[in-house]
């Protein structure tokens, strides 16, 4: 892929999957289909998905079979596990550019765990338009929006290949 695509999963309301449904993409997306990717989690003051890769990551520092199970994983996909940053909805794309800049392998997708309460910001952004094509928003009753209406999963995400089947 020749940049990196934006991908945020939004809805207004709370509690139907956002962050479930953001952890299966990213995991699916980097372990199974091999691409680089990396996730902003922006549903704060939870932050679900950062909250649980610090878990994971003191659960595999603090056991010697899941230190060696993770060990043992990440040299069979051959790359280190994808990064979860905190983040909200004013930072959001600020955080993504210095993900970006600071990652040590070229990310084919963000993904961002948007939070209900964030909706309303994310509508109101300006700078959110200028993602264009690089983004966009997939609601978690499977429409997908960008800047300019609905979007194909196609034209989201470019790459017949890489579209579940």
């Amino acid at each position: 892929m020749s940049k990196t695509r934006f991908v945020a999963f939004a809805t207004q309301k709370g509690g139907i999957g956002k962050s479930t449904i953001t952890a299966l993409v990213a995991n699916y997306f980097h372990n199974v289909k091999g691409y680089n990717v990396a996730v902003i989690d922006c549903d704060e003051p939870q932050y679900n998905l950062a909250d649980l890769r610090d878990e994971e990551l003191e659960l595999i520092k603090s056991s010697d079979y899941f230190k060696a199970q993770a060990c043992e994983h990440f040299k069979k996909l051959g790359k280190k596990s994808f990064s979860v940053t905190r983040s909200n909805a004013v930072n959001a794309l600020d955080d993504a550019e210095t993900v970006l800049n600071e990652t040590e392998v070229k990310l084919d997708f963000i993904f961002f765990d948007i939070c209900n309460r964030s909706i309303g910001h994310i509508t109101r952004n300006q700078r959110f338009y200028f993602w264009g094509s690089r983004c966009c928003i997939f609601s978690c009753v499977l429409l997908l929006f960008g800047n300019r209406g609905c979007f194909s999963l196609r034209k989201c995400f470019g790459d017949k290949k890489m579209i579940i089947k």
